[in-house]
């Protein structure tokens, strides 16, 4: 449906490439743009999200802007504007970030005021991801400029901190010491401490979760692990005919998982760096044909396949949210019990339209008894707020 004003001959409505939605009002001898809506999402491309170790917040990167949002409902909180953001990272308290750009740069962002604090010069090429060490105030970046860089992060000393501490002084020392530390210091400084030589590109960087290993991607199809504390070479993983593109480790530090760029999906035993199974996951490129598919890597079965986007996937941040932890306990209890529920007794089946208990559990079930839940969460929240606005 369109509405054409009289004084205009027609109106024009375009699809923009960045997400917009123009409406033009056309006359005999010119146009004029008479409404413009625009979605909270990205301008272009999102090239890398990441959850906050709490999972209140996630952040994601694009060509020109870094995007804060509220995963439980979805809504845009902040937009910042910063370069082309490759990566990133929610720093612990929530109240700074990280992004590596393809400049070689790292964005320093304060979140609470919306700003870009710092800029920090890290490699000589793209910034191809950020790591953070468990356990530690440290982070790894990973570049093409065949270089692995370690850095760390400190705070700065809070005023209320300071007062403390010069609570003896007069009020005059108080407000030097206070504007010396105000020019020279910001409010996370971020060091380099060394550096990891690599003979190529940099793809993809993953840390074990005792920080004992690193593993590296390389470009030419090579993955390589390494001691975290002396960088001494222990294995190399083999088998890929293409380059890897996405690699994780277990939390257990057990099991690595490498997605090259074809449709296997490779598990390997990281003390003896193994190939533990290779799995047909996809019929196309990871990632290309829109799925995201949730795999059992202890039985190498499909659990869940999640629909719904319209172009290739980019990128992925996993939660450790409560609620994945009950469903993957759920699925492991199933998968167990299968074969004890084969021959228990069946019931009769009743007539149509009859009542009865809830039938087998299943993952459809499951998973749409989670949806409910969701849902009436949500109605609560909003008759709060109707509540709240008729007061």
């Amino acid at each position: 449906m369109s509405v054409t004003p009289k004084s205009s001959l027609a109106s024009l409505a375009l699809s923009l490439n960045n997400n917009l939605l123009e409406i033009h009002s056309i006359e005999r001898s010119s146009s004029t743009k008479t409404l413009t809506i625009e979605l909270q999402g990205h301008r272009y491309d999102i090239r890398s999200v990441t959850l906050s170790s709490d999972n209140t917040l996630l952040m994601s990167t694009s060509h020109n802007a870094v995007k804060f949002w509220n995963p439980s409902t979805g809504s845009c909180l902040r937009t910042i504007d910063c370069g082309y953001g490759l990566c990133g990272l929610i720093l612990p308290r929530n109240k700074f970030a990280l992004v590596g750009t393809k400049g070689g740069t790292i964005e320093i962002i304060d979140i609470r005021s919306g700003t870009c604090i710092d800029v920090v010069k890290a490699h000589g090429g793209f910034v191809r991801l950020i790591a953070t060490i468990p356990d530690g105030d440290d982070f790894v970046t990973g570049s093409e400029g065949h270089e692995v860089k370690f850095w760390e992060y400190q705070y700065t000393q809070q005023p209320n901190q300071m007062y403390h501490a010069l609570k003896h002084y007069t009020i005059l020392e108080i407000m030097t010491e206070e504007y010396r530390v105000n020019k020279h210091s910001k409010p996370l400084m971020v060091s380099h401490i060394r550096t990891m030589k690599m003979n190529d590109d940099v793809q993809v960087v993953a840390v074990s979760p005792d920080a004992k290993y690193i593993a590296v991607v390389l470009l030419y199809c090579t993955v390589k692990v390494f001691f975290m504390d002396s960088f001494k070479f222990f294995l190399s993983l083999y088998c890929h005919k293409l380059p890897v593109l996405c690699m994780d480790i277990s939390s257990d530090g057990d099991l690595l998982v490498t997605e090259p760029a074809y449709k296997n999906l490779k598990i390997w035993f990281l003390d003896f760096c193994d190939c533990h199974k290779s799995i047909l996951a996809h019929a196309d490129s990871a990632g290309k044909y829109r799925l995201i598919k949730y795999w059992d890597a202890d039985k190498f079965k499909l659990l869940l396949t999640l629909e719904g986007h319209h172009a290739e996937v980019w990128c992925l941040s996993i939660s450790s949210h409560e609620k994945e932890k009950r469903l993957e306990q759920m699925f492991k209890s199933d998968l167990d019990n299968a074969f004890e529920n084969r021959y228990a007794p069946k019931e009769e089946l009743l007539e149509e339209g009859a009542v009865a208990l809830a039938g087998e559990k299943t993952q459809e079930t499951i998973f749409t008894t989670d949806s409910i839940i969701d849902a009436l969460d949500i109605v609560e929240d909003e008759l709060k707020h109707i509540t709240g606005h008729a007061v």
